[in-house]
């Protein structure tokens, strides 16, 4: 019974009971870092992500790295995305060999232990991307998903549904969006 409380989310996808959410704009932000990769002259990425996770988001990492390369217009095929359940040392190699990426894209840092062992040199000839630096176990390039930001308009938005005597689950829940921030890092081209 939520009639006595104000609420808000700060993720995608808590529908009982669906309340107004605060996350992070992950479509516009791998669209965004793509294009950054594209000026640094990565013409191939891949992407690398665990199927649930990609559920949670509403596939917005695997519709925008779709999107962006399917408005490129390569020459070649691009890099099919890697989503599995979960994703192995075994699996990785096993797909990076033969799609080639010369950058990738995830969230686990652990993956740049991988491409080495598959003899990617990194920043030389190839890149990576840390898809949430709150992950990160090494030093890395990545987005920076503004938690502290997100959880901070959260707060505002409840504190303003009190001040406004607002209770209950909304009749018309709204989603807000906080854009991540790129940060460089050793794993990528200057």
């Amino acid at each position: 019974d939520w009639s006595r409380y104000a609420g808000a989310y700060t993720d995608y996808n808590q529908s009982l009971p669906d309340l107004h959410t605060f996350t992070g704009d992950h479509y516009r932000s791998i669209m965004l870092t793509l294009m950054r990769l594209h000026a640094k002259g990565y013409r191939r990425p891949g992407l690398v992500i665990e199927s649930g996770r990609n559920e949670r988001l509403d596939r917005r990492h695997s519709s925008a790295f779709q999107a962006y390369t399917e408005d490129q217009g390569a020459k070649t095929p691009p890099v099919p995305p890697l989503i599995a359940p979960e994703i192995s040392q075994a699996l990785f190699a096993q797909w990076f060999r033969r799609h080639k990426p010369d950058v990738v894209l995830c969230h686990a840092t652990n993956v740049l232990d991988w491409m080495e062992a598959c003899g990617a040199r990194l920043p030389e000839k190839h890149g990576f991307v840390c898809l949430n630096l709150a992950f990160k176990t090494r030093p890395c390039a990545g987005l920076d998903m503004q938690p502290d930001l997100i959880g901070a308009r959260g707060i505002e938005f409840v504190i303003a549904q009190l001040h406004r005597n607002e209770r209950g689950v909304p009749t018309s829940p709204t989603r807000t969006t906080i854009r991540s921030v790129w940060v460089d890092g050793p794993t990528v081209r200057a």
